[in-house]
């Protein structure tokens, strides 16, 4: 018996499995999804592509650039040998080069003023007044400004001026008309004459002079205010922090030693003996006076109350000397311990003082630590305001002498030659990015699309979405399928599985009787309720279908239609019932008067036939208890007994129905069912049922993809081997 039990708790798990493997996505999965969005990237890449392609014809337009080189240095080639590379002198240069003022006089001597494309949104014209002239030579220089760009070219004194045009003779032209405006510049401000070198080279020294005097005064107070070495070759406040680390070292010693006696005196609780063994007091003369008048006052009370007893007057004297010598003595042993106290605070205060000390002493280091980096800083400046000023005193020197000829070092190393190939991409490395970006894009869009899609395509996504199994996925039937059918009478979904009791669709529905089964024997009357979230998701057809192919096994199956709203049961079997199932319940016949016998297999059907109360209104409505009592009855005659109920959140007879089944079937249709409202009704029967017991069977699964949705599904196998399943 209990083997049996533990068999159907493990095939119990098997029906309601929830899922327990990793969240990591398998190259599987990948695949499915791919085919399953191929269209989205396919399209997405398609017009990606065709955006790139569209943007590289109409978008990019040919562009050429020519660089034209000038050099800084003089002929050997030594701008400033003695020193490191003067970036800012280099920057300076640029910012010169890019200056209106350059761009202005090239645009001009170049007649780009005149021409209509460099002075937009303005027309051009042939006779210009002087402020007008001003306004067009300014646009075109800003528009030749925008296709300029200078740089320096590595480690040196070298600048690369490149232009960008529309035509190759067009950047030539631009790039070596800024670069001969350049030097034209600056051979028109550092002029030859020697005046005006020793000029310029006197106002340098006076700069550096008057530089070099404030950094020397700045660095000699920031020696002075640091006080960065003293004698010993230790700085002062090193010394410093030596004397504050030993004086607080000698401050906490005293501290802890007044805290352990101050704890010492009060651990004796007041005894006199404790305090006099602790060697805690000073004055012991005064407490052993104290402690023998305490035992010759005890001896004669002694005395006293054995001669005259506890109410003699003699008696009660003695006690209030006692008394009285106690109470002197607990305030001469609060008052020892209220000594040691404060001498434990006066250590304690001298300690933090010292910590303090301390703290102080260690900022005083880091602010000469700190000092010492910018005295270091301090004298590298001094020493390169030096090594300038020792220079241009030479070069006054030379020039005074008339040894020296001033001649500016800049030239133009290598004038800009026309470029033989356009900055446009080639087209081939544009198709390349465009299919690149293209199918990235349309990837993404993919995994967007599969993020927030919430519509069932094969088990897998049931597993991901609701956390459970489907025990089977139910293939859809097209027309071309059921016009093949022989019988007339048979097509239809319902009649599929009995005409073709060999094909996928039939083998699927076996599925479910297997997986069922596999929980409990199909015997003794076993109630599946067949329920779905919403109408129009199949379930009476499956109810149907269902109780066909169990009763063709040879199983004895009674099917009830519970959906006295929609009463499909009846519709689809081609059956003509007068009495149904509310009437049973109503008591007006039996549940064997109103079940009939189907015409194509031996499942037996009570359908929901219209009942009208007494004041005329249909019912709607099923009594779920009543028919609980009936279905004991009809348990002794069925192996299998299906209720095909309402849908759970269209009316709550199907939280009834779930209550009083032994297995619960949700029929969740492919492509349709929404993830949140097929959750919301798993739910209430959850909660209607006090556990989780609902089955979750897929329905009309398109066979043509399943394998690309799903290899998860019961029946992906079946359909890539075709010729496994034959009619």
């Amino acid at each position: 018996m209990n083997a049996d039990i533990e068999v159907n708790k493990s095939a119990s798990s098997v029906l309601y499995l929830e899922q327990t493997e990793s969240d990591i996505i398998s190259l599987e999965e990948v695949v499915a999804i791919f085919f399953k969005r191929l269209w989205v990237i396919v399209l997405t890449a398609a017009l990606v592509f065709a955006a790139a392609i569209l943007f590289y014809h109409f978008k990019l337009k040919d562009s050429y650039t020519s660089t034209a080189t000038i050099s800084l240095a003089n002929a050997s080639g030594d701008q400033d040998s003695s020193q490191s590379l003067n970036r800012e002198l280099l920057q300076s240069e640029i910012q010169i080069i890019k200056s209106e003022l350059i761009a202005k006089k090239a645009a001009e001597s170049l007649g780009l003023h005149k021409e209509a494309g460099w002075v937009y949104p303005l027309e051009p014209k042939a006779n210009l007044s002087d402020d007008e002239l001003d306004i067009y030579i300014n646009a075109a220089a800003q528009n030749l400004l925008s296709r300029i760009t200078v740089e320096p070219l590595g480690r040196s004194y070298v600048l690369s001026v490149s232009a960008t045009a529309s035509t190759p003779l067009e950047a030539v032209k631009m790039a070596n008309g800024i670069s001969d405006k350049y030097l034209a510049w600056r051979k028109s401000n550092y002029s030859n004459d020697t005046e005006a070198a020793t000029a310029l080279s006197q106002s340098r020294i006076d700069e550096l002079a008057e530089a070099l005097d404030a950094k020397e005064r700045e660095l000699a107070r920031l020696r002075a205010d640091s006080g960065v070495l003293a004698r010993g070759g230790s700085s002062v406040a090193e010394q410093r922090i030596n004397r504050a680390e030993n004086s607080f070292a000698e401050a906490k010693q005293e501290f802890e030693e007044r805290d352990l006696d101050y704890h010492r005196a009060v651990a004796s609780n007041g005894s006199w003996d404790r305090l006099l063994a602790s060697g805690l007091v000073e004055n012991t003369a005064v407490l052993n006076q104290l402690r023998q008048q305490q035992v010759v006052l005890n001896q004669e009370l002694k005395e006293l109350t054995t001669q005259y007893g506890d109410k003699h007057p003699d008696v009660i004297s003695k006690n209030a000397e006692i008394l009285q010598l106690n109470n002197r003595m607990e305030v001469e042993a609060e008052s020892i311990v209220e000594t040691l106290k404060a001498k434990r605070d006066a250590a304690q205060a001298r300690m933090n003082s010292s910590n303090e000390n301390l703290t102080s002493a260690r900022l005083d280091l880091r602010r000469s630590n700190t000092d010492q980096v910018k005295i270091g800083s301090i004298e590298r400046e001094i020493a390169t305001l030096r090594s300038q000023y020792d220079r241009y005193v030479l070069e006054l020197s030379a020039t005074a002498d008339n040894k020296v000829v001033y001649e500016d070092p800049a030239r133009i190393v290598n004038a800009a030659v026309p470029a033989l190939y356009s900055n446009k991409p080639s087209l081939f490395m544009f198709i390349a990015l465009g299919s690149v970006l293209g199918l990235v894009c349309g990837a993404g869009a993919a995994v967007v699309l599969e993020a927030t899609d919430d519509k069932f395509y094969g088990a897998s996504s049931v597993w991901s979405k609701l956390n459970k199994r489907a025990i089977a996925s139910v293939p859809d039937l097209n027309t071309r399928e059921l016009a093949n059918l022989e019988n007339p009478d048979l097509r239809s979904v319902v009649g599929y599985a009995v005409a073709r009791p060999m094909s996928a669709f039939a083998e699927s529905i076996r599925v479910i009787l297997s997986s069922i089964g596999a929980v409990r024997p199909l015997e003794n009357g076993h109630v599946i309720s067949i329920t779905s979230s919403v109408p129009n998701e199949g379930k009476s057809t499956l109810s149907l279908s269902l109780g066909r192919v169990a009763a063709i096994a040879g199983f004895k199956v009674l099917l009830i239609d519970c959906d006295v709203r929609r009463r499909m049961a009846a519709k689809i079997s081609g059956v003509k019932a007068e009495r149904g199932i509310v009437h049973v319940l109503k008591g007006e016949c039996t549940w064997k008067e109103a079940a009939y016998k189907d015409n194509h297999s031996q499942l037996t059907v009570i359908p929901a036939v219209i009942y009208k109360a007494e004041e005329g209104e249909e019912v709607y409505n099923l009594d779920t208890k009543q028919l609980d009592e009936v279905l004991v009855e009809m348990k002794e005659f069925y192996d299998l007994i299906i209720l095909d109920g309402p849908p759970v959140l269209a009316m709550a007879d199907s939280l009834g129905l779930a209550a009083i089944a032994d297995t619960n079937l949700m029929v969740i249709r492919s492509r349709s069912s929404e993830e949140k409202t097929v959750q919301t009704a798993i739910r209430q029967i959850n909660t209607a049922t006090d556990e989780d017991n609902v089955a979750i069977v897929l329905n009309r699964v398109v066979k043509g993809k399943l394998g690309r949705v799903s290899y998860d599904d019961s029946l992906y196998y079946g359909y890539a081997e075709k010729n496994y399943y034959h009619d």
